[in-house]
């Protein structure tokens, strides 16, 4: 614990109203953790103009969220790391400069999502449908191996840098797929969200989908674990 607390850069503690706090902290790039998230984040865009990555700040929820996607964790298995683009309040622009903090407000789904989780109804489906983008696979949470994809759901979350420079984040998450089921399908009617007896969908690419998307259906199915601040080419 203490060697990678050395590699901590900075920490920042929000919550929205009558929530714990959670806890952010800025790595620095000798922080254990920082080259294999930095290579997923890039070798995975996988689509043109490649971004740079300006830091990663690693997320801590409350403990009771925590231990909800734990106990959700142990019965059903089958973890996944996966990128969600997510949307900002204008207020909050912390992460851009690391220079002030976050601002706390329920209308903001980085700081909403820090503080309850993966929370559908709250934090999560309002992005898409802001965005208007298809919900192909029902109302669930929506993730993807490939942070391109999830970059398109990261626009909300644009900031201008000090140099000029689009910079936006997205979060890192542990995806808890369970039972997944699979498909090339480009969308599912909606009693096959999910299927019976299956947790999870999986979107697997094919004629119907250029790039995957795992879609869980239960809060506890997911917990933010990094946050990826990127500036745009």
């Amino acid at each position: 614990m203490a060697g990678t607390q050395s590699h901590v850069e900075q920490t920042f503690r929000g919550g929205t109203t009558g929530a714990t706090d959670f806890v952010l902290s800025a790595l620095s790039k000798a922080h254990p953790q920082y080259p294999s998230l930095c290579h997923q984040f890039v070798s995975k865009w996988l689509k043109p103009g490649v971004p740079r990555v300006l830091r990663i700040l690693e997320v801590k929820v409350p403990d009771d969220i925590y231990q909800k996607t734990v106990c959700y964790k142990k019965a059903k298995g089958n973890v996944r790391r996966r990128f969600h683009g997510t949307s900002c309040s204008a207020q909050c622009n912390f992460f851009v400069d690391l220079k002030g903090n976050p601002c706390s407000s329920k209308a903001c789904n980085v700081c909403n999502i820090c503080t309850h989780g993966f929370v559908l109804r709250d934090n999560v489906r309002g992005t898409a449908r802001r965005a208007n983008y298809r919900r192909r696979y029902g109302e669930g949470l929506y993730f993807s191996s490939v942070s391109g994809k999830s970059n398109d759901y990261a626009q909300q979350s644009e900031k201008v840098g000090s140099d000029g420079k689009k910079v936006r984040c997205m979060f890192v998450a542990n995806v808890t797929a369970g039972n997944a089921y699979l498909t090339q399908q480009g969308s599912l009617g909606q009693d096959m969200c999910p299927p019976a007896g299956y947790d999870s969908v999986v979107g697997e690419v094919g004629s119907g989908l250029i790039h995957d998307e795992l879609v869980a259906y239960e809060d506890e199915a997911a917990i933010p674990s990094y946050l990826i601040v990127y500036a745009l080419p």
